[in-house]
């Protein structure tokens, strides 16, 4: 039966991207497809969007615009949501406060918020 419900998952995810399963805990999956991409894009990637988009070609490296720049994009949309699935994992077996569970929640979703925030701005450039 195991065996079935993973070839079901593997045909869904082939024909459409996702899984049924998948859509249980969308932001786990999401964040490790976007993850993995982003880190892929980083180390395979062929060229580099201008981080800074400067007026001319003459601005171009004033601007600090280089390879470095943009894995540095790469790498926080990736370290962010990265950051959320480690979290997710490393819940404390005690019972920890309210203050102590809100706290981990803030932090585990601002990492969230930045990596979508940086992805919202270079979303034409996320292609390699």
């Amino acid at each position: 039966m195991r065996l079935l419900r993973r070839a079901k998952r593997f045909m869904q995810r082939g024909r459409r991207g996702w899984a049924d399963s998948d859509v249980w805990e969308m932001a786990w999956y999401l964040a490790e497809v976007i993850a993995g991409m982003a880190a892929h894009l980083r180390e395979h990637s062929m060229g580099y969007a201008c981080v800074h988009e400067p007026a001319d070609h003459a601005e171009h490296h004033k601007a600090g615009c280089d390879p470095k720049d943009w894995e540095n994009v790469l790498r926080r949309i990736e370290y962010g949501l990265r950051y959320f699935l480690w979290a997710q994992d490393h819940v404390d077996d005690g019972q920890p406060t309210f203050a102590v569970y809100e706290e981990r929640e803030r932090i585990q979703y601002g990492a969230v918020e930045q990596s979508l925030a940086l992805m919202q701005k270079h979303w034409g450039h996320l292609w390699d």
